[in-house]
């Protein structure tokens, strides 16, 4: 408006001094004038479908207002989604905003990763069906927007959320959430001249990929490499577009041929099933039944399970059916080393977040890094994740399945970390350590 009225004073001066090269130039100036007032008014509502003016409003406050109203802006923003984060993203611009971010984002160094997370499942479910997205679902010791989560939820934090090709996939083709099952155990190691090292002890972290319903489809438990990761995100992707059209009955029939097939793909000694999976084609026509050969060709998630072997790892995997031993994970790490990278994303935020600046230093550390990460995968493809799904396989798992319940067997079975020890197993009561018991406090409990 400022414009248009310092405009239209020009044009009355120039009226008054100079009527007859007004008169000549009148068309074109009146033009110019219409042609900028049009601009001013597009551009207006641009910025305004940018970025709302309410939501820009709560992000300065959450940014910059003192903290109550830091906290309650906060949290407009956070159900605001994906939107109330980018406000934020967009008003952000000095470390001093980091942790306000983060918290509006849900997620640790989220001016790099810049992905929203749920911490409400029902939000998350809603925001699925709505969009029609599968939900991956995040259970961790501590919380995922503060640097102190459990070591497997930061090492997500570079080598998947940061890792370009996995952050777009998730930002678009997931609804994204996260739980904390409780803090996660820290330790603080005073050297005793004045050195102090500052750590997380025990802990694991699994995501859970769930239909827009809920539904469990793929159990993805502790680190893997971006590659291997990105291809699980993409055929759960797949198979959540299958579970979506399936009713309860159907799911639970699907969801057990793809089990069983996954199990055969790292050796376990199921007989290949071909029972007949009712579903509803594309066209949505009832009653409709495929084939299990007819569903293998048509879900590219079950095809590529059952081929997911490397013919170099095959002599390995041949001398164990159900369970690897400890050398044969290493021999099979060893294998898989070279085909596990992080991307330059990944590596960049590594670097920075470690302080390391001379390129010997750098390289000897995401070597060691990423030979850690391939045995990670390892364990987690032929140890971990398969006995996750033969849990998952059991009728009496499957019957009035709840995942809260599923994932406590998780942690307590899997991971050795039962979540009902306040302890988390750190403590074992036949353990003499020769120090007195009143170096252990009994706290309130975990958090739930």
């Amino acid at each position: 408006m400022a414009v248009t009225l310092r405009t239209s004073s020009l044009i009355y001066r120039e009226l008054v001094d100079k009527p007859s090269e007004w008169r000549s130039n009148m068309r074109s100036k009146i033009a110019v004038v219409w042609i900028v007032s049009i601009l001013l008014a597009c551009y207006s509502c641009v910025a305004a479908e940018r970025i709302p003016g309410p939501l820009e409003s709560l992000a300065r406050t959450a940014l910059h207002g003192n903290p109550a109203e830091s906290a309650e802006a906060t949290a407009s923003l956070r159900q605001a989604g994906p939107a109330g984060m980018e406000a934020a993203l967009a008003l952000a611009g000095s470390p001093k905003d980091t942790e306000a971010l983060d918290r509006v984002c849900g997620v640790r160094d989220c001016a790099d990763i810049r992905l929203f997370w749920y911490t409400d499942l029902e939000a998350a479910k809603a925001a699925a069906k709505a969009s029609g997205k599968p939900i991956l679902s995040l259970r961790l010791l501590g919380r995922l927007d503060e640097e102190f989560s459990c070591a497997n939820s930061r090492f997500f934090r570079t080598v998947f959320y940061k890792n370009r090709d996995i952050n777009a996939l998730l930002r678009d083709r997931f609804i994204l959430h996260w739980h904390s099952l409780r803090p996660v155990p820290r330790v603080t190691i005073d050297f005793g001249d004045g050195s102090r090292l500052e750590r997380t002890l025990t802990g694991n972290s699994i995501h859970y990929v769930l239909d827009s319903r809920g539904r469990l489809v793929q159990p993805l438990p502790g680190l893997y490499g971006p590659a291997a990761f990105q291809k699980a995100l993409e055929e759960a992707a797949r198979a959540v577009r299958t579970a979506n059209r399936l009713d309860d009955i159907g799911f639970e029939q699907w969801q057990t041929l793809r089990i069983e097939e996954q199990l055969r793909a790292v050796g376990a000694p199921f007989r290949l099933n071909l029972r007949a999976l009712p579903t509803p084609p594309d066209d949505g026509a009832p009653g409709a039944v495929l084939s299990w050969s007819e569903l293998l060709k048509n879900n590219p998630d079950l095809r590529s399970a059952a081929m997911s072997k490397q013919a170099v790892e095959a002599p390995i995997l041949s001398a164990f059916d159900l369970t690897a031993n400890d050398d044969q994970l290493n021999d099979i790490a060893r294998l898989r080393r070279p085909r596990v990278h992080l991307d330059p994303a990944s590596r960049d935020f590594l670097l920075l977040k470690q302080g390391i600046k001379t390129p010997d230093e750098a390289a000897r550390v995401l070597a060691a890094f990423e030979a850690t990460v391939a045995l990670d995968e390892v364990i987690n493809e032929y140890r971990t994740g398969p006995a996750i799904l033969r849990k998952l396989m059991a009728p009496e798992t499957r019957k009035d399945f709840e995942l809260e319940e599923f994932n406590q067997w998780v942690y307590a079975e899997v991971f050795r970390a039962p979540l009902s020890d306040p302890w988390l197993g750190l403590a074992p009561g036949d353990l003499y350590g020769a120090l007195p018991a009143a170096t252990r406090t009994a706290g309130p409990g975990p958090r739930r």
